[in-house]
């Protein structure tokens, strides 16, 4: 493909995103687009715990922040600069709004609110917060997402030591893209609880997925992990004793047969090899 055409089809996409996004807003009045830009800022806010204005815009599909700058002077969101950076989250008042304007029940108004800028949480979960904004910002009406505080709220972990993904898409369709942010290197029991939680996650949904954001110098060590256990037809799990450590226990030394189910859902899993930035 020439490099006039890329650029071509790569500007047909965009313009083409806008007009589905103007096309949208066409459709509400001005009253209701304020209303949908405040609580979806109330709620990606309040989901993360924290964020940024650049994310704020690109999730909500808006150009204009004076919707940010209202709830910033009448105090329901703050400002915290930290390391040079600024970041956004909510105030006690704003958790109050969101939790108003949500309906009852709903598991994002009922996360805990954050007191402070917890800046281990976002330095991982930066990278899933724009791949989720993304996605959103391109997927039209219909599409949900969930942030990492969600999911722990909805899912438990099937292997020791492992824990949720940082962050879930749901298309309009129903199908859901997990999203996995790797930074650094982890030991190996950690690394295999944690693909084989991803696999038996996507095991108990035929219509989901797994993005694995990777730092480019530790992807190999994953990549050759789940590539050896889906070539073997078998796989390791750990177990946990009593004190907290792990082991790998009865007579087949942790290593099981792979059943049809597994493989199918460790095909689904898709390494992405990206610069993911440090704070």
């Amino acid at each position: 493909m020439s490099e006039r055409k890329r650029i071509q089809t790569v500007g047909q996409r965009i313009g083409l995103e806008q007009a589905q996004i103007a096309r949208r807003e066409m459709r509400r009045s001005p009253v209701e687009q304020h209303r949908l830009h405040v609580e979806t800022a109330l709620r990606w806010t309040h989901a993360w715990g924290q964020t940024t204005r650049k994310i704020l815009l690109l999730v909500t599909g808006s150009s204009k922040s004076n919707y940010l700058a209202r709830l910033l002077d009448d105090g329901y969101m703050r400002c915290e600069k930290v390391l040079g950076r600024t970041f956004w989250a909510l105030n006690k008042s704003g958790v109050d709004l969101l939790r108003a304007m949500s309906p009852d029940g709903d598991a994002v108004a009922l996360l805990s609110g954050s007191r402070h800028i917890n800046l281990h949480a976002f330095a991982h979960n930066q990278l899933a917060q724009l791949v989720i904004a993304d996605k959103l910002h391109a997927g039209g009406d219909g599409c949900r997402w969930m942030s990492e505080r969600e999911l722990r709220s909805s899912i438990k972990p099937s292997e020791p030591g492992s824990k949720v993904p940082d962050g879930a898409f749901v298309d309009h369709k129903g199908f859901t893209t997990y999203i996995e942010v790797e930074r650094s290197r982890k030991v190996v029991h950690d690394l295999e609880a944690m693909l084989l939680n991803l696999s038996r996650l996507l095991e108990s949904d035929s219509k989901s997925s797994c993005e694995i954001y990777i730092e480019p110098g530790i992807a190999e060590r994953y990549i050759s992990t789940l590539k050896g256990w889906l070539r073997s037809q078998s796989f390791r799990a750990w177990s946990e004793s009593a004190d907290g450590d792990l082991f790998l226990g009865g007579e087949n030394k942790g290593v099981y047969p792979m059943t049809a189910s597994l493989q199918n859902a460790m095909h689904r899993i898709t390494f992405i090899k990206t610069k993911v930035e440090a704070l």
